[in-house]
């Protein structure tokens, strides 16, 4: 008897009912998903860490897109605007952080490694 696919136990999750008002394009995504994932098993190790990594990079990058669009959503500014909006900056915030957290690994990475710290190649 051939192994059922790993992507079978979705229907033991969900009844019969709930299965026949689901997108039919929906079930096969998601089927298509684990068929990708069984594929993925058969890879070499390097290369799943590599998917890996890309994958959970695409998935930061979409929560933080998404995080950013909600910043203005349904905000309504008080009355006295000016001086609200002239305390926030958000983007400057986000640079001057960059900055901050990027000196700090630099610094790390010069205390553990020793001449890791320089942040720009010497013009010897």
């Amino acid at each position: 008897m051939a192994r059922k696919p790993r992507w079978w136990c979705l229907f033991r999750l969900f009844s019969l009912e709930f299965v026949k008002f689901v997108s039919p394009l929906v079930l096969y995504l998601i089927m298509a998903f684990f068929d990708y994932l069984e594929q993925l098993r058969k890879k070499p190790v390097a290369y799943r860490k590599r998917v890996a990594f890309f994958g959970s990079v695409a998935l930061t990058v979409l929560i933080f897109m998404i995080w950013l669009s909600t910043w203005s959503a349904g905000t309504v500014p008080p009355a006295d605007s000016k001086d609200f909006w002239g305390d926030l900056k958000p983007i400057e915030e986000i640079k001057n952080s960059t900055v901050s957290f990027y000196s700090s690994v630099v610094k790390a990475g010069s205390d553990l490694f020793g001449g890791f710290g320089s942040s720009s190649p010497s013009a010897n």
